[in-house]
């Protein structure tokens, strides 16, 4: 037996680990329900028996989108391959794979140009909104067609060429602005050839809005529509009245999808960013 002054002993150790180290606690969030629920909806064999009418057990912390499916294959009514592979993936806090894909596209047709900067982190796709959640604010179709873009410029003026390399300081910058505030377009060389000054203005009115300043975004795009002279005029007057949408300046809107010129997809806003190949700049103005 031990002595009536080990036991205060080991009871004073017992005390002060207590107070030194305190109880453990988890970090990060909650989950958002029981861990065995998979926010995608299973493994691909269960959800494409699912998509075929094989509905199973329906439980009530299931993600909406599968809810809404069973509710519509319970009623009789198909979902399909498809649209229940869109249905599938979780609306917050998961990467969309095409975005991330194309961002990879945009990271890898960049480094072909001369000089310019390596990228400090991963481009983040989502702009932060309120409750530290984030809403999608830049799309996959973006990053793919700025990189077919800075190939027409590549073969037009060269990987060498300092316009070119300054035309990607612009979209830089224009992708920084899909995930953070206070992103500032560079400032342009005013000896820049025609085509770039052309292509400057309209990054400069993706990233107003991307960064969420409608009224910006909507003078800049109706700069560009009175300059019959820019290869964006055509789109340019569609877009000034695209910012001022109602709803657009909504930051906390659920499911809000704001996209800079766009990148069509189906079921989203259209739009074009970056589209056209070669300008009309292209036969002159070579540098």
């Amino acid at each position: 037996m031990t002595s009536p002054k080990l036991r205060a002993v080991l009871a004073g150790v017992l005390v002060f680990a207590t107070v030194l180290y305190g109880p453990a606690e988890a970090c990060g969030p909650p989950p958002d329900g029981p861990s065995y629920v998979d926010a995608f909806g299973g493994e691909t064999a269960d959800l494409n028996a699912f998509y075929d009418g094989r509905v199973g057990v329906v439980m009530a912390q299931s993600p909406r989108a599968h809810l809404f499916m069973a509710w519509r294959l319970l009623h009789g009514l198909p979902v399909g391959h498809a649209a229940g592979a869109g249905l599938s993936v979780p609306c917050c806090n998961s990467p969309d794979q095409d975005t991330w894909d194309q961002s990879q596209t945009w990271t890898a047709a960049r480094v072909a140009v001369t000089g310019v900067a390596a990228l400090p982190e991963m481009i983040q796709p989502d702009r932060p909104i309120a409750n530290d959640a984030t809403a999608p604010n830049c799309f996959g179709e973006a990053f793919a067609e700025a990189a077919s873009t800075l190939q027409n410029r590549i073969q037009s003026y060269g990987a060498a060429s300092p316009w070119v390399k300054a035309w990607v300081d612009g979209q830089d910058a224009v992708f920084k602005g899909c995930g953070a505030s206070g992103v500032a377009m560079p400032a342009l060389d005013p000896a820049a050839p025609a085509w770039l000054k052309a292509d400057h203005a309209y990054q400069a009115a993706a990233l107003a809005l991307y960064q969420g300043d409608n009224a910006g975004a909507a003078a800049d795009f109706a700069a560009i529509g009175r300059d019959a002279q820019s290869p964006w005029r055509p789109m340019a007057l569609y877009l000034t009245a695209r910012p001022g949408a109602p709803g657009e300046g909504d930051q906390d809107a659920p499911g809000l999808r704001r996209r800079a010129p766009g990148h069509r997809r189906p079921g989203r806003r259209a739009g074009r960013d970056l589209r056209p190949g070669p300008s009309r700049f292209d036969d002159h103005d070579r540098q």
